[in-house]
């Protein structure tokens, strides 16, 4: 009768949003100023579960700890900086949604409106106080780098990549030595 079809009706529009929004993101992973490991690996499967980028060499994993020791260091969730865990300066989050002058973010957009559903250009800077943001930008923002990150073997290489594309005033040692100490 009519609950069963109200039932029929109410099921099958809450298929519809979930393909139209993807699976929803893990709460500790969007939850502002959060941190730790945990968070940031969550993040980082999240990312990869999408299949939307090709693999970045564990540079992510690596970038998280080396910039805010995975958030835990005080100067992650400072007044008037918000990069988050990955530290994501402003001028970088903006040149992520900047489709004009990078037309090749427009296909990544797009598949992280699919499979998240966030329309990422109308995202704001402030919302990468939330680490799956964070972590999204800042794999946005590498993708735009104009070479590969480098294997995950070579560390001192991705040091250079880092000094090169990511870091604002880091030397490699800064990047090698809590690279290379970092276990999972």
């Amino acid at each position: 009768g009519m609950a069963v079809s109200t039932l029929l009706l109410a099921t099958f529009a809450v298929s519809l949003i979930e393909l139209t929004v993807g699976t929803p993101l893990p709460e500790s992973i969007i939850q502002e100023e959060a941190s730790g490991s945990a968070v940031v690996l969550l993040t980082i499967s999240e990312i990869k579960r999408s299949t939307i980028f090709s693999d970045d060499n564990d540079f992510l994993r690596r970038l998280a700890f080396v910039e805010t020791r995975d958030g835990e260091d005080a100067m992650t969730y400072r007044e008037g900086f918000h990069g988050g865990i990955w530290a994501v300066q402003e001028s970088y989050y903006n040149m992520t949604k900047d489709v004009r002058n990078h037309p090749r973010i427009q296909s990544k957009l797009l598949s992280v409106q699919e499979a998240f559903g966030i329309d990422w250009v109308t995202t704001e800077w402030s919302d990468l106080r939330k680490p799956f943001y964070s972590g999204l930008a800042a794999r946005l923002f590498i993708f735009l780098a104009p070479e590969k990150v480098p294997p995950a073997r070579e560390i001192q290489e991705q040091a250079e990549f880092w000094v090169q594309y990511y870091s604002t005033e880091g030397k490699q040692s800064d990047f090698v030595q809590p690279a290379t100490g970092l276990q999972g």
